[in-house]
């Protein structure tokens, strides 16, 4: 911002300097600064009056004024430049304010008192008005004040920077204590110097509006004014100044108009010393508007837009201003339906069979909207027959609709509209004239008083009605009711709004204002109300067509006159100010009424295809042949032209008055396409059509054409133009004889520069400006705006932003994408980030599950079972990083506890690109609303790693993960193909029996890779996906050979592999002849002959890949496309959040019902019959729980806009859920941040948040008083509350769901039920077959690709067939999909990774995503300053007043912080607070911390029945000490093979309960799994009896990061990997029960090399006890409740069986016994043999290295100090005798117990055979010296030539051995200690043989708590067969 110099001194009362805005003040100056314009005044030191100094083009400098001779009487204040000029004083020019005081004087004199400059802008009260946030808009109020009145004056002033405008308004307080009256008021005011000026102005009449009528602006007064109490169509209140030299393209231009509907003056006076003054605002023959003492009058608002660039670019600012910031219309970017009207086809003369046959013909003709005019409605006698009845009345005619008029929309609504790809029903429209009254009506004659009327005078009919006085509170209450009981009761999608006559006899001049502010509140509360319905305004066609109708209505009825040729006119006129979105035309009927003129039905549809609103407005009957066929043709342009007509540039190319030839072009928002509009009115022979020349084209671009062969330059198109080739003939449109619309697309040719590189740097050159002005806008506003909710970029500054960079992406390869993407990009310091590395025994385990899951067919489907586990050689095998907030880590480490809440989390980017340190900053605010850990996995990307690569990894992970924690402290999430990787992942486990998370968060989720939901069909305005898909420049990994380049390279060889696999085709196929049949398989990938689709009546073959991530034939699978799943059920509870605006919307309002309700929702039959032939998976899972958002206008994943106001809603809402889930998994309440306390959204009063916000908006934010509480609300006019607050509960689940729509501020709606929403209606048949629409789109987006990109691909088809003529390395029996880069391994080398650099530029992204937390962070430690201790839970009283009702056997606990302020005025209320009971709404103190409980959301669904789980799981009663910690919730199935199964020689060790070990291998297992440890002497191994079992010792650091369970390390500790130390793969410590009552209860258990004596020692008063286990005091970290919690049972502490996860659990940790279900996969057994053939014959895991070289399962805690524990127990002990566990096989499993192992049972009551000499150590023992009060580590021994090796050997080995065939490897190749490694097992019911054995209670050192005998029985007899015993702290042992 440029320095100024004040040229006066003056002492300012109150100087608010902001830097950061476009305003600055110095001293008396003031300087308002926008892109290409400045706007300068400044106090009068003398008069401290106002005084204009300039207003036009940028400038840095106060100059001195123009000097005027003072003599004469024009002396003083008439010879200055005033900014607020009054009356009464020396000034003898029209004034802006006007005032008469109570005593009749009107002299004013206002003096400048103070200012304040704000970043944002306030809102008008009552009145329509621009809109923006702080990167938007800056505003300056400017404080005067009239000293002898004392009257007030504030002038706004807010500057649009980008659209050069500023937008001006007043208010005047009266302080005085009479009354004043407003006889003029002038919102722009402002005085111009001596230059030559012209005036344009919109003059005309009905039928003939906004004709362009341009003056010299002389000495005296140059105006106009409306006095029909409306704009009118005489004048429009829009006005331009100009040099008469300005053209469209060339010179200023001064564009200004109100945002106002009432009469109006507008005038520009020129004096005798040359000053122009301007002046806009209320006429003064309509005001003397009176202000009470204590009262504020606010004026309308004007806009000032200033322009170098000619008139153009005066329009292009007011049309990017109003869309942008004045329309709020939820569809002003939205693509409108095309319609067909029924006034001029039928005017009064229907019936419901006419009109129904009207509307069946429109939907026939393929038009989406019929819309019913004048005369459905009235009562006898006052039936609406005629002009002259009816008004008022809006009930059905029952002479039209004797049905009535609901009955008859259902039937016009269940026409189905012809030639849409979904068969789309047919919507409906409906006309209103609600401000108008016939006489001849029941309403007149019940209030004639509500008509305007002066006194006594006769009331004057205009059309044969009157006006309603709108002013009254009791017509506005009347007309709200009126439309809103019509659109409460029928499906109507649009209202016409009409408004036909002019006011009359007004009451008093003030009538006109005041009924104007009743009209905006009628306004205001019916769209707010019914957002998702289009509004379009009419007055007689343009009668208020201006910018106060606009920010209600995002379009009006631009003329009555349907003529084309006037239409052009008239809407060349309108586009002076008002975007061509905003304009609404139809085609009518020929020759027209009007002007009996007849014209083409093309040049009629190019004229009515320029406004944003398109339609007919005739019978389709009486369509001429040639006018119906012409329809699809019209119908096919507008899909192509409106979405460009909506968003994009306007440019007047030629003027219908000033040339036969005019012509308007569109330039579409990412400037790749251009649409013109050219015609000849008049035959001419002479002379020559002059060229066409083109506007705003990028000049070094290359433009094809429809119209030409080639390609022009924009330089070209723009200086020489083209000469179009007109026939003779009057009337012609575009090119007559191909009756075409001149389309131009952007295509880089031979002359294009070339691409520049994929860097930051060129990144941020693409995006700028949009980058620059974004962030220089937040950064600089940063200081002021800390307390406000606008401190953020905007949404739509975002959106932008994000659609402009994958533009740019687009034109370089995927590899360019990818690398920018993953560069390193830093963490703020207050987030702690970890990696760690996946180990390869997890991926083995997680190859294993996606290979049961695929089943044979399914692998050779994909191509192999082994392709898909290779990595790149230098790469590790997989690594995943921790984040979480450093405040939660210290916070945790401080009180000693653990953390309990964690989220897997995958991210998105379309499966191709993005990665952790891309999404970290979105992942760290998910970590911090919630104190959670996340840990995301860095997993491969296709193409290059396509399905099921990164499934593989994700579940790895998952795999890694439980071995640290409990599946319900575990949460899953996604965003977008993240989101679809989760749900494929949950649907792997669920089937294969491993534990599932406590929920599921999917934000986007992409479900669908086949597109086969409509929305995908739409253009994506509101969205940033691409709407044609992903596409790329050419290059070696994208995309894929085409099949006849293979076959070239083969015949050239002659060599063809015996299974090589025919690539793509580029080439698109037509075959004539197929069957209907096989035509609908082929329209599924992978299930016909071919994929094709009927295109134009011919079959399209679709041979080139079209997704990233599979190839065509595997779209449709359900792990690529989880929504073709058979079933959804029995999985996790689901948040699902989806946008409104966004692409994939359909698919995932599908997939969330689908969930909750599986067998509503079925994939079709031929899916079905591939893979669930006997509908098992369909019937076999319960309904999932799930929570929908529907987040109305957002786009696909908001959280990535994560700076913006609705995406901080969304957070918000993920962490109520999270928490929620979290608490229902684990039973217990769970604390998450007080946002109220903290966020800067939640701070103060809503009205001030967002200028946005609708009063419906602050009116459902009160906290309804119990008389609003109970009235009946419609489901539409009641909001259920807001995004929830820390601490609320969830609303009850409905039928297994939450259904919520929420706007942008964060007010939730109920959903419409699943009837109302079109794509839960679909055919089943339908989902998953390809659709015409995103196939055109794709087809011509790859036909522009290959024409751009010809250069490029040609260089790629040459190096690939290069690559195919030298070969590639063989892979024995697999074939990798064409893109996968383990096919293009040359001797084992593949092409080198893009090396991964550091990005500043997503390093700035993240940055301003990470602000907000940063600020939330600084707030929340304020906030917990003032309070000395951190929230927990407290007791109520149960007597006390405020206490919850009481439950029988259970006690209260209220959270801290649950907070009364909902209570004030202005507070946010949500959703869930109004369902929460009255003692939850009081003493809610704004504590940083609020609780969240499961109060039983999920058993609302109770009244579905549930299905029964596949194991026989049982639901629970909540809250019993005797729950098992399995919920419904987190289901868990069957069962997989053992290692006894796979190796049965294994011997049991003597002295050992339950462990055994194969003679030809050094690793023992148990019969269920291998240890994660080996014999300690390989070599001696013959002697089974003295065998030593040992853990690899640690060293290092690393001895002590695994003190417990996952706590990452400090900073300043080196972090304990494979590269600097040597880990031993062990679990952590876990925790038992202590029934002190404490709040954690539950104590750490250390494990001690001390004597059985010693161990006895600890229980001196049960001498039957031996143990080894020693408990201390020092750790109380566990935070886990309840774990089989019975506090009157202590049973004798005999060692002896436990349990876990996989049943009873031996001394040595591990389960005694395989516990086997049944197998689950897509192709299920029939037998038991059969399952046990499937047992026996599943392939041993591939050879692992030495244990030396496997990287360890490291944990990630910091060290605590003191000496740690020598020993670990992998699971709980509990203390109690079982005497004798015997396993009882399921009737429906396999049961493979070898008898040479069988376990044996322990003696009651005493020591066993295990117990007493166990020669081996516990589950994650450590080497200890003997003397173990040494605190050095150990480290392991080697031998004197033996050194570890390198982990590079490791990553190769691993990296090789994931090329080896699984089936049969070879024996030799396996090292003597190979570990054998299986999925997850789930343990059937044990049977106790005997009943317990009670034992006296006594004191011990540490009490154990823990079920009696029968308690366990109980407990596991609760499960059900086959279930698991998983208490709450039970470890996930794999």
């Amino acid at each position: 911002m440029a320095g100024f110099t004040a040229v006066v001194g003056l002492s300012m009362a109150s100087v608010a300097v902001a830097a950061s805005s476009a305003i600055t003040a110095a001293g008396s100056n003031f300087t308002m600064t926008a892109d290409s314009m400045s706007y300068l005044f400044h106090v009068d030191p003398d008069t401290l009056d106002l005084f204009s100094d300039h207003f036009g083009g940028p400038t840095t400098d106060f100059v001195a004024p123009a000097a005027v001779d003072p003599n004469g009487w024009t002396d003083g204040l008439s010879n200055v430049r005033r900014e607020f000029p009054d009356i009464g004083r020396s000034d003898y020019r029209l004034p802006a304010i006007h005032i008469t005081h109570g005593d009749g004087s009107t002299v004013t004199r206002f003096e400048y008192q103070s200012h304040e400059i704000m970043d944002g802008k306030p809102t008008i009260p009552g009145l329509p008005a621009t809109y923006g946030e702080a990167g938007d808009v800056s505003t300056i109020m400017v404080k005067m004040y009239d000293n002898y009145s004392d009257i007030g004056a504030t002038l706004l002033y807010s500057v649009f920077p980008k659209y050069n405008a500023i937008a001006r308004s007043f208010q005047i307080t009266n302080n005085g204590t009479q009354t004043i009256e407003i006889e003029r008021g002038a919102s722009f005011s402002v005085d111009l110097p001596n230059i030559e000026l012209e005036m344009l102005e919109l003059q005309g009449d009905w039928a003939s509006e906004r004709k362009r009528v341009r003056h010299p602006v002389r000495y005296g007064e140059t105006g106009f004014r409306s006095t029909t109490g409306y704009t009118s169509h005489l004048h429009n209140n829009f006005f331009a100044l100009m040099s008469p030299t300005t053209t469209e393209t060339t010179g200023e231009a001064w564009g200004f108009n109100l945002v106002w509907t009432g009469s109006f003056q507008a005038m520009a006076e020129r004096f005798s010393n040359g000053f122009v003054r301007v002046l806009l605002g209320l006429n003064p023959l309509h005001s003397s508007i009176p202000v009470q003492p204590g009262e504020t009058f606010y004026s309308p608002e004007a806009v000032g837009v200033y322009s170098s660039e000619g008139l153009g670019g005066m329009s292009r600012s007011f049309h990017d201003l109003y869309r942008n910031h004045l329309s709020r219309s939820q569809k002003t970017f939205s693509t409108r339906p095309v319609l067909l009207n029924s006034w001029e086809g039928l005017y009064f003369d229907y019936n419901a069979t006419t009109i129904e046959r009207v509307a069946k013909e429109t939907s026939d003709l393929g038009i989406s909207l019929f819309v019913n005019d004048d005369g459905w409605f009235g009562q006898n006698p006052y039936a609406r027959l005629n002009d002259t009845a009816g008004l008022g009345d809006w009930t059905p005619n029952p002479n039209h609709f004797p049905k009535g008029l609901a009955d008859y929309i259902d039937t016009v609504t269940d026409y189905s509209v012809a030639n849409t790809s979904q068969g789309r029903e047919l919507q409906f429209g409906l006309w209103f004239e609600p401000e108008m009254v016939n006489p001849n009506s029941t309403l007149y004659q019940e209030h004639p008083d509500w008509a305007m009327h002066s006194g006594n005078y006769p009331r004057t009919l205009t059309r044969n009605q009157l006006v309603l006085n709108v002013a009254m509170p009791e017509v506005q209450e009347f007309i709200i009711s009126s439309v809103s009981n019509i659109l409460d009761t029928a499906n109507i999608s649009y209202i016409k709004w009409d408004n036909n006559r002019g006011m009359h006899e007004m009451p008093s001049p003030a009538t006109d204002y005041n009924y104007m502010l009743g009209m905006y509140r009628v306004l205001d509360n019916l769209t707010t109300r019914y957002p998702n319905i289009l509004w379009e305004g009419c007055a007689s066609g343009g009668g208020r067509f201006d910018a106060g109708i606009l920010h209600y209505f995002p379009q009006s009825w631009t003329s009555d006159n349907n003529d084309a040729p006037n239409r052009l006119d008239i809407q060349m006129g309108t586009s002076l100010a008002y975007p061509m979105s905003s304009m609404g035309c139809h085609i009518g009927a020929v020759p027209y009424g009007l002007t009996n003129r007849t014209t083409s039905i093309y040049y009629r549809a190019h004229v009515a295809l320029m406004c944003g609103s398109f339609g007919f407005e005739l019978d389709p009957a009486n369509l001429s042949p040639e006018e119906a066929d012409a329809i699809p043709y019209i119908l096919e342009t507008w899909q192509n032209v409106n979405p460009i007509v909506i968003s994009g540039s306007f440019y007047r190319l030629a003027l219908p008055d000033e040339t036969n030839w005019p012509a308007v072009q569109f330039i579409s928002a990412d400037g790749n396409t251009a649409v013109v509009f050219a015609f000849a009115q008049l035959a001419m022979v002479k002379p020559a059509a002059p060229p066409l020349r083109m506007q705003g084209l990028e000049a070094e671009a290359q433009y094809t054409s429809n119209l030409w062969n080639g390609t022009y330059s924009g330089a070209t198109l723009m200086n020489s133009g083209v000469n179009l080739q007109w026939i003779i003939a009057d009337y012609q449109s575009c090119q007559t004889p191909k009756k075409d619309t001149v389309y131009l697309s952007s295509e880089p040719g031979q002359p294009r520069p070339p691409a520049m590189p994929f860097n930051t740097l060129s990144v941020a050159t693409a995006v700028t400006p949009s980058v620059i002005e974004t962030y220089i806008s937040h950064y600089l506003n940063r200081g002021p705006l800390r307390q406000k909710p606008t401190a953020h970029i905007s949404y739509h500054e975002g959106l932008r932003l994000i659609r402009r960079f994958l533009d740019y992406s687009s034109q370089h390869s995927v590899e360019d994408l990818q690398a920018f993407t993953a560069q390193w990009v830093p963490a703020p310091t207050w987030v702690r980030t970890v990696d760690s590395e996946i180990a390869p025994q997890f991926l083995e385990r997680a190859a294993r599950l996606v290979q049961q899951q695929l089943g044979r067919r399914g692998l050779e489907k994909i191509g192999g079972k082994t392709w898909w586990q290779w990595r790149r050689p230098e790469s590790p095998p997989l690594k995943a990083e921790w984040i979480e907030m450093k405040k939660d880590f210290n916070e945790r480490k401080r009180l000693g506890t653990k953390v309990e809440r964690v989220i897997l989390y995958v991210h998105g980017g379309a499966y191709y690109f993005g990665s952790v340190d891309e999404h970290r900053y979105q992942m760290q605010r998910h970590a911090r609303k919630l104190k959670a850990r996340i840990l995301a996995p860095r997993y491969r990307l296709a193409p290059q790693f396509p399905f099921p690569c990164g499934l593989y990894d994700c579940i790895a992970t998952y795999l890694y993960l439980l071995q640290h924690f409990r599946p319900e402290q575990i949460l899953f999430g996604g965003d977008s193909a993240g989101g679809g990787m989760v749900l494929s992942m949950l649907v792997v486990l669920r089937d294969q029996g491993c534990p599932l998370p406590a929920g599921t968060i999917l934000l986007s989720p992409w479900v669908d890779l086949t597109h086969s939901f409509p929305s995908v069909a739409g253009d994506g305005g509101s969205d940033y996906i691409p709407p044609h898909g992903f596409h790329h420049k050419p290059s070696m990994a994208w995309p894929p050979p085409p099949s006849d380049e293979v076959r070239a390279v083969r015949k050239t060889t002659e060599q063809p592999p015996a299974d090589a696999l025919e690539m793509p085709d580029t080439s698109v196929s037509v075959s004539d002849d197929t069957k209907k049949s096989q035509a609908d398989k082929n329209k599924i990938p992978g299930f016909g002959n071919n994929l094709s689709i009927m295109l134009d009546g011919n079959e399209v073959e679709m041979k080139e890949q079209i997704q990233m991530y599979a190839p065509n034939d595997l779209l449709a699978h359900p792990l690529v496309s989880p929504v073709m799943q058979p079933s959804l059920g029995g999985l996790p509870p689901m948040l699902i959040q989806v946008g409104d605006g966004e692409l994939l919307r359909d698919e995932q309002l599908y997939l969330a019902h689908k969930a909750a309700n599986p067998k509503a929702y079925p994939p079709s039959d031929a899916v079905l019959d591939e893979y669930d032939p006997r509908r098992e998976f369909l019937n076999q899972f319960p309904p999932t729980n799930v929570q929908l958002q529907l987040w109305e206008d957002l786009c696909h994943v908001p959280h990535t806009l994560s700076f913006t106001r609705p995406a901080k809603y969304m957070y918000r809402s993920v962490a109520q859920f999270g928490a929620w889930a979290l608490a229902h998994a684990q039973h217990k309440g769970i604390d998450i941040q007080n946002d109220d306390a903290i966020s800067i959204i939640s701070e103060g009063p809503e009205e001030g948040e967002d200028a946005n916000a609708s009063s419906t908006d602050v009116r459902q934010k009160r906290t309804p008083t119990p008389s609003e509480s109970t009235k009946k609300m419609s489901k539409e006019e009641e909001a259920a509350g807001a995004v929830g607050k820390a601490g609320d509960p969830l609303p009850p689940f409905k039928d297994h769901m939450i259904r919520q729509r929420v706007t942008r501020h964060g007010v939730i709606y109920p959903l419409p039920p699943p009837s109302e929403i079109a794509c839960l209606a679909l055919d089943p048949a339908s989902i998953g077959q390809i659709k015409p629409g995103p196939v055109r789109k794709w087809l011509a987006k790859r036909k522009e690709n290959d024409v751009r990109f010809a250069n490029d691909k040609k260089k790629v088809q040459k190096r690939r067939a290069k690559e195919l003529a030298a070969g590639y390395d063989v892979l024995p029996g697999e074939i990798p999909p064409p893109t996968a880069l383990v096919g293009r391994r040359r001797k084992g080398v593949v092409p080198e990774e893009k090396k991964r650099g550091k990005s500043w530029g997503l390093a700035m992204w993240s940055g301003w995503g990470s602000h907000h937390d940063e600020q939330t962070l600084d707030r929340q430690e304020k906030v917990e300053s003032r309070h000395a201790s951190v929230a927990g839970d407290r007791t109520v009283d149960p007597g006390a007043d405020n206490a919850p009702p009481s439950r029988a056997g259970s006690s209260l606990t209220v959270p801290f912080g649950a907070g009364a302020g909902n209570l004030r005025s202005g507070r946010r209320v949500s959703g869930a607070s109004s369902l929460a009971s009255p003692w939850t709404q009081h003493e809610r103190p704004r504590s940083p911390y609020r609780q969240v409980n499961d109060t039983g959301q999920a058993n609302a669904s109770a009244s579905t029945p549930q299905l029964s789980a596949p194991n026989g799981l049982m639901s629970r009663r909540r809250g019993s000490s005797e729950s098992t910690g399995l919920f419904p919730s987190r289901p868990v199935s069957a069962l997989v093979p053992t290692t006894s199964a796979i190796s049965p020689d294994s011997e049991k060790i003597p002295g050992s309960q339950n462990t055994y070990l194969d003679p030809s291998h050094s690793r023992p297992h148990n019969g269920v799994m291998a240890y994660p440890f080996k014999l300690r002497s390989p070599a001696m191994q013959s002697n089974l009896s003295t065998a030593t079992l040992d853990s690899q010792p640690m060293s290092g650091a690393s001895s002590v990061a695994g003190s417990g369970p996952v706590e990452m390390p400090a900073p300043e500790v080196e972090m304990p990997t494979t590269a600097n130390t040597q880990q031993p793969q062990e679990l952590d410590a876990q925790f038992v029960e202590n029934s002190s009552g404490r709040a954690n209860g539950l104590e750490r258990v250390a494990v001690s090399p001390s004597s059985t004596t010693e161990a006895r020692s600890a229980y001196p008063n049960h001498a039957g006890f031996v143990s080894p286990i020693t408990l201390s005091d020092e750790h109380l970290v566990s935070p886990l409740d309840g774990l089989f919690s019975s506090p009157s049972a202590h049973q004798d502490p005999v060692f002896s069986n436990r349990t876990s996860l996989f049943g009873a659990v031996g001394a040595d940790g591990m389960p005694i016994m395989p516990l086997l279900g049944s197998v689950s996969t897509y192709e299920s057994h029939t037998s038991t043999d059969d399952a046990r053939a499937a047992l026996e014959s599943v392939p041993p895991v591939p050879p692992l290295p030495p244990q030396d070289d496997l990287p360890a399962v490291s944990p990630i805690d910091e060290p605590k100090g003191g000496i740690p524990s020598p020993f670990k127990v992998r699971n709980p002990v509990n203390l109690h005798p079982t005497n004798g566990l015997v396993d009882q096989p399921r009737p429906d499993s396999v049961t493979v117990a070898p008898p040479a192992f069988a376990p044996a049972q322990p003696q009651d009551g005493g020591a066993n055979e295990t117990t007493t000499s166990a020669p081996f150590k516990l589950r994650n023992t450590a080497h200890v010296h003997p003397d173990s009060s040494s605190s050095r580590p150990f480290t392991p021994p080697h031998s004197d030539n033996e050194r570890p090796r390198s982990r590079q050997t490791s990553a190769e080995e691993v990296a090789n051995r994931a090329m080896t065939s699984l089936e049969q490897p070879s024996t030799e190749n396996l090292p003597p200690n190979s570990n054998i490694v299986m999925p997850t097992v789930v343990p059937r019911r044990p049977t106790p043989s005997s009943p317990p054995q009670p034992t006296p209670r006594s004191e011990r050192r540490v009490p154990l708590s823990r079920p009696s005998h029968g308690e366990l029985k109980e407990k596991m007899l609760d499960r059900g067969a086959g279930g698991s015993l998983m208490g709450s702290s039970d470890r996930n042992v794999l």
